[in-house]
């Protein structure tokens, strides 16, 4: 049987192009769920680009019960997955490793005998690990070079990033096989020793549990996403003095300068925990938080994804591909003449313009409010 008759006779008008008219006579493996036992999901990108894709994954759950999923993701993203009951198995891969480590993660691969691979990155070394995975199915995005479309995928998915929100831009890779999505909403499965501990944790930091409290995550991949620290350090202090409700400070090892520079540009006390949490302790912390308030980073997908609303801060990224949804969060964001290089090392305009112009008074109010629905709620 060839490589695409195994894929033909998907759901009609779907977003998957077949390039080669199935054989006569042969039946397709995606029409026969059964047939399909391993399924490998490629995502080689960032912590909060490797979390929007859980919803592939209960999505792929509810298509194929019986398959065992995989998910192929760059080393350090993998916690983000961790206990999700959807996904049966995790391969890390370290590009900086050595030849021999990368080679024995692909070997890894290999020996799933995987029989369909989503390539959900849109890169070259995702799409030729999807190729050598041996899968007979190998689904990727229309867009990138000819050794992509022809080579390395067998299969194409109309998806244009930039085009969707990323949850969306994934979920095109099940759409396209025609399959149903009913939730659209990442999530992280925290165990509840997890909880336990991060609550022993901040316990012994002399925060009880019971304690509605606020996190301020200063942090952000590029200096330019960043909403000023003495903004952060103004909107703690009307948080703590004006609400009555405890700051936490949050931030990873390259954040602890930051934080130490709001924690001294504030005159209310706070709980710093810059650096002192693990990725799972950090998404447990916002579990139990109130609210937090965050630039478009990861900890801003890790808030949404176990349930806690966010205010969350744009500056050259746009939210309407990359802001968490629903209700519960609110989005601030200025129009920004450069936001389309919103992933560039550089501002373009050279200073941290479009973050400035978001005032403190807007977001403390929205803070409030927020608070104020949620303890009516509660």
């Amino acid at each position: 049987m060839g490589l695409m008759s195994l894929i033909g006779g998907v759901a009609e008008n779907s977003a998957l192009t077949n390039r080669t008219t199935p054989s006569n006579g042969s039946r397709s493996l995606l029409a026969r769920r059964d047939e399909i036992r391993n399924v490998a999901v490629i995502k080689l990108r960032y912590i909060g680009d490797t979390l929007l894709t859980t919803p592939v994954f209960a999505a792929l759950r509810d298509a194929f019960p019986n398959a065992s999923l995989t998910a192929v993701v760059n080393r350090g993203t993998e916690p983000v997955l961790a206990n999700h009951p959807a996904i049966d198995d995790i391969i890390p891969i370290d590009r900086s490793a050595s030849y021999l480590k990368y080679a024995g993660d692909l070997l890894l691969i290999r020996r799933k005998q995987i029989d369909l691979a989503i390539d959900l990155t849109g890169a070259d070394r995702s799409a030729f690990i999807a190729y050598w995975s041996g899968a007979p199915a190998r689904m990727g995005y229309r867009g990138g070079g000819v050794l992509r479309k022809r080579i390395f995928y067998n299969v194409l998915i109309d998806a244009e990033e930039g085009a969707l929100h990323k949850i969306d831009y994934h979920l095109a890779a099940v759409e396209a096989m025609g399959f149903p999505v009913k939730d659209r909403a990442p999530r992280l499965f925290l165990t509840g020793k997890e909880m336990a501990g991060t609550a022993k944790l901040l316990q012994g930091k002399g925060l009880p549990g019971a304690v509605p409290f606020v996190v301020l995550h200063p942090g952000a991949r590029r200096w330019y996403k960043s909403w000023p620290p003495d903004y952060f350090s103004q909107l703690g202090d009307r948080v703590a003095r004006a609400l009555h409700v405890p700051v936490v400070l949050a931030g990873g090892v390259s954040d602890v300068e930051t934080v130490r520079a709001i924690e001294g540009g504030m005159t209310a006390s706070c709980l710093n925990m810059a650096a002192q949490l693990n990725l799972r302790e950090l998404a447990g912390l916002l579990k139990m938080a109130a609210l937090c308030v965050v630039n478009d980073s990861s900890p801003m997908h890790l808030a949404a994804a176990v349930g806690t609303p966010t205010v969350a801060l744009f500056g050259l990224t746009d939210p309407k591909y990359w802001a968490p949804r629903g209700p519960i969060h609110r989005v601030f964001s200025r129009d920004c003449p450069c936001r389309p290089y919103g992933h560039r090392r550089e501002c373009p305009e050279g200073e941290n313009r479009c973050m400035t112009k978001i005032p403190v008074g807007d977001v403390f109010d929205a803070v409030e409010s927020m608070l104020a629905i949620k303890n009516e709620r509660s």
